[in-house]
């Protein structure tokens, strides 16, 4: 059997540890050569009903709408107690740097499929919808969607970023921090020795060279390409990986979001008027930080 966790934040965190940015580097200026595909990054930000003292970074997500932020199922499922933000234009989570916003989450979306004690299943997909929109500040920008059904092309270099830890057994990143990650095909992750049947073709496969990978901390966030013509689009969201994280022929798993396009429109539209909520026990380990903001 093979152990596997989710990427993302939880209150109080296991001593285990999940996929981040092992390998990456922080990219905030603007003359970066991928500045533009952090200002797509949104940070998830939960307090609790009963002990509403601060807020804390859970999971990552990409803005694709004015009002609508896309996350990680499994970052959103069991919403009871629980108040939810969403950070706009976020750098370094441990000051206040000018450029940041929040908003509140008006409702939650999970898509109805989802189920975490299946994650070979997938569906790890969550539209975040917002009681008031997105402004632009310089520091925010929508994400460029792929084309239904698009498949990334095997060692296409695309980018994940976030505030998951930067070492195997450290604490989460404080500064948002990006990596370049490869992307394997679905038929070399499917093999025994990769993730063989826990990954199926709605997902996408990228890293697995033991040198970056994602981890804890980083769920949610976006898996972004950028275009010949030099425009960024997200094909995928953080969902899982290995225990511990950046392990040889282990690569960081996503969400194939050119699989979910039909399901995010329709949210959008409002053809689903009522979220549903899967809330049952997670088999697999769900991997988190804490972060105070």
């Amino acid at each position: 059997m093979q152990w596997v966790e989710l990427l993302a934040v939880l209150w109080s965190a296991p001593t285990l540890n999940n996929q981040y940015y092992l390998g990456g580097y922080t990219g905030k200026e603007r003359n970066s050569i991928h500045f533009a595909s952090l200002l797509l990054q949104i940070s998830l930000q939960v307090t609790y009903d009963s002990n509403p003292t601060g807020f804390w970074h859970t999971c990552g997500g990409t803005i694709i709408h004015y009002l609508y932020v896309m996350t990680a199922a499994h970052c959103v499922d069991s919403p009871s107690g629980k108040i939810y933000r969403v950070g706009f234009g976020e750098h370094d989570l441990s000051v206040d740097e000018g450029t940041e916003y929040y908003l509140d989450v008006e409702s939650i979306h999970v898509h109805p499929y989802w189920n975490p004690s299946s994650l070979a299943s997938g569906y790890d997909i969550a539209l975040l919808k917002l009681k008031d929109p997105v402004y632009d500040n310089s520091y925010v920008e929508i994400a460029i969607l792929p084309v239904e059904g698009q498949i990334l092309p095997s060692q296409s270099e695309c980018y994940i970023t976030g505030w998951g830890l930067t070492s195997p057994n450290g604490s989460g990143a404080t500064r948002l921090q990006q990596a370049g990650l490869s992307v394997v095909s679905y038929e070399i992750c499917s093999r025994p020795e990769w993730w063989g049947a826990t990954v199926n073709d709605r997902m996408i496969c990228a890293g697995g060279d033991g040198y970056s990978s994602g981890c804890q901390g980083d769920s949610g966030g976006p898996f972004a390409c950028k275009s010949n013509d030099g425009y960024w689009s997200v094909h995928g969201i953080v969902s899982f990986g290995p225990i511990y994280c950046n392990i040889y022929e282990k690569p960081t798993v996503f969400t194939r979001v050119s699989a979910y396009l039909d399901w995010i429109f329709q949210v959008r539209v409002g053809a689903i008027s009522n979220a549903r909520i899967t809330i049952s026990i997670i088999i697999i380990y769900p991997l988190r930080i804490n972060l105070t903001i």
